[in-house]
């Protein structure tokens, strides 16, 4: 088994009325880890807490085996290629200009591969201000700046949101593309589970600040599964549209007369959370 070139163990990041409480997951080399969660359920506070941006209250944060805190953050900020929230650029400064204050803050900045991104690949004219860029584009540009300093570790917040179908396979294809290379991973933050579902290798479930699962993506539909929910109001029973989500790791006897189908990842996050039309079911 290879070992974990991240990890968090035990984190506790507290903010005001809400606290992410205990958690841990590891990243190995190729991992595309898919963060998912409703919002408010400590992803983004989760990310905020690794990259420095809040202060935790007590965990650990390893990266190759160094215990990550305030005396070297800044130099495990140099192999974290970030794409999120946080990335707030003047919206009146060209891309250039940008790209021209941020290559003096990476030691290992490489020209080469921010034009080959946003020019070949992305064709962005790096004139355009950045208040004259599509969601999309500035999604792409903030990809290529993650990519052109030779960072490790990709750590993504919801990059994918409110962006096109086409941006969203080409990002999900550099991203593939990013975790095959040897000693690189990714965490990937989103409520596009559909994004998950395609790329992801692990994902990560949680809910009011408490990881409630990890688990490889492939497994998810044999641990999972959808069955009809029959309503006792006849002789027969009948069904009406809504289902049961059962985790065949707490429920594994299911009578081979029900008929089940896989469950999907939204199914799952529904699951922990109490949906209205998904219940647990106790067979």
């Amino acid at each position: 088994m290879s070992q974990a070139i991240f990890e968090i163990k035990n984190l506790i990041s507290a903010y005001k009325t809400f606290a992410v409480r205990d958690v841990s997951f590891s990243l190995k080399s190729g991992d595309i880890l898919g963060f998912v969660g409703r919002n408010g359920a400590g992803k983004s506070t989760t990310i905020n807490t690794i990259l420095g941006l809040k202060s935790k209250s007590s965990g650990d944060i390893i990266y190759n085996g160094e215990n990550i805190d305030h005396t070297n953050i800044d130099q495990f900020r140099q192999v974290v290629g970030y794409v999120g929230d946080n990335n707030q650029y003047y919206l009146d400064a060209t891309i250039k200009k940008v790209i021209a204050m941020l290559s003096k803050m990476y030691f290992e900045w490489d020209q080469k591969i921010f034009d080959y991104y946003c020019k070949e690949v992305f064709q962005i004219d790096t004139n355009f201000k950045i208040k004259e860029l599509s969601s999309g584009n500035r999604v792409r540009i903030n990809i290529a700046i993650a990519l052109s300093h030779n960072a490790s570790l990709l750590i993504l917040d919801e990059p994918t949101s409110g962006i096109d179908p086409i941006v969203r396979n080409e990002i999900l294809a550099i991203l593939k593309n990013f975790a095959s290379k040897e000693n690189h991973a990714v965490l990937f933050s989103t409520h596009i589970t559909e994004d998950i579902e395609k790329i992801a290798t692990r994902v990560l479930c949680i809910v009011d600040g408490k990881i409630k699962l990890d688990v490889e993506r492939s497994k998810i539909g044999d641990r999972f599964v959808r069955v009809p929910k029959i309503l006792n109001d006849s002789e027969n029973g009948c069904y009406n549209g809504e289902y049961m989500i059962v985790d065949r790791c707490e429920n594994n006897q299911l009578d081979s007369l029900i008929e089940y189908e896989k469950a999907s990842i939204d199914d799952v996050i529904l699951y922990y959370e109490g949906g209205d039309m998904y219940e647990k079911i106790n067979i």
